[in-house]
């Protein structure tokens, strides 16, 4: 229930419908994540944190997961700075100014198991929207401590 209404939040602070759409859907994934990580291991310890701008859910101490995290984070109506909008422009190939309001929504997720054998993944999905313009960032991957032609085929 708590999850349902964080996302009606999320939904109700959105700028756009592709806005509400993606932030209520990087809710949901957030706790499939969760759930999932945490059905692989019932050892590990779980912590919630929630604050302003998002929810971080820390897992540490498991058999198999050693220390994580996956995170959402929710930016509504910032005023860009002078070189943040300087830096998206040259990214993205798009006048930004500095104050235009923004808006944006990422999760971010690392687990490291506790076998050295084991990679760490890493990986993030977000949308910035600068007025009417929006755009989609993220990328996944595998830190192994030791590489293994078969796992890199298989990922």
């Amino acid at each position: 229930r708590g999850e349902a209404m964080w996302g009606l939040l999320l939904c109700s602070l959105s700028v756009s419908p592709t806005f509400s759409r993606f932030s209520s859907s990087v809710v949901a994934l957030q706790e499939s994540l969760r759930a999932l990580a945490a059905a692989s291991d019932p050892t590990a310890r779980w912590t919630d944190e929630r604050h302003a701008q998002g929810r971080a859910i820390i897992v540490e101490n498991g058999e198999i997961w050693e220390k994580g995290c996956v995170s959402t984070t929710v930016l509504q109506a910032g005023k860009l700075s002078a070189a943040r909008a300087e830096a998206i422009s040259a990214r993205v190939d798009m006048n930004i100014n500095e104050g235009e309001v923004y808006s944006a929504c990422a999760l971010s997720f690392v687990l490291h198991a506790a076998s050295p054998l084991v990679p760490t993944l890493r990986g993030d999905v977000r949308l910035f929207v600068v007025g009417e313009r929006e755009w989609f960032g993220g990328g996944i991957d595998l830190t192994p401590s030791y590489v293994e032609d078969e796992d890199c085929v298989a990922f």
